[in-house]
C-alpha cells in the first residue's frame, strides 16, 4: 500500500512538500546538490551513467536527475506527488536547457498510469519514508 493511492494522506504529502518547492529550487540553483545527493551522484557516475536512462521516484525539484544528465546520462523521468515540485523541476530543466531530455510527471509511482517507462537506473532519494509498506 502506498502513502497515496488517491488518499487524503497523499494530498497531505503533496501539500507538505509543495510548500518547500521554491526554497528547494532556489537552493539547488545557488549550491547544487546537497551532500547526500552529491555522494549518490558521484557513486552513480563512477558506476557508469553515460548514455543511461534514469527514473527518479520522488524527484522533488529534480536536482539529482538534472545533475546526472549534465554528467552524461541520456534522459530522465522524474515523478513526484507534488505539483509544485514538478513545476520547479520543469523550470530548472528549462533553465539548464535539458527540457528535451526530461519528462516530469505528477503522481504516485505505485498507481501512476500509464506506468513509467523501463529505465537503466531507478533512484529513490529519501522517498521511501513516504510509503507505509515499502
Amino acid at each position: 500500500m502506498s502513502c497515496c493511492q488517491g488518499s487524503a494522506s497523499c494530498a497531505g504529502t503533496a501539500r507538505f512538500f509543495g510548500r518547500s518547492a521554491k526554497r528547494y529550487a532556489k537552493r539547488f540553483r545557488k549550491r547544487g546538490l546537497d551532500a547526500a545527493q552529491g555522494r549518490l551522484a558521484d557513486m552513480l557516475t563512477r558506476t557508469g551513467i553515460q548514455g543511461a536512462t534514469l527514473l527518479e521516484i520522488g524527484c522533488g525539484v529534480g536536482g539529482l536527475h538534472l545533475d546526472l544528465l549534465r554528467r552524461g546520462a541520456r534522459s530522465a523521468v522524474g515523478i513526484d506527488v507534488s505539483e509544485e515540485m514538478i513545476a520547479e523541476a520543469r523550470e530548472l530543466a528549462a533553465g539548464l536547457q535539458l527540457t528535451a531530455q526530461t519528462e516530469h510527471r505528477v503522481g504516485d509511482v505505485v498507481t501512476l498510469s500509464p506506468a513509467p517507462p523501463s529505465c537503466d537506473v531507478v533512484m529513490l532519494d529519501k522517498v521511501v519514508c513516504c510509503y507505509a509498506d515499502w
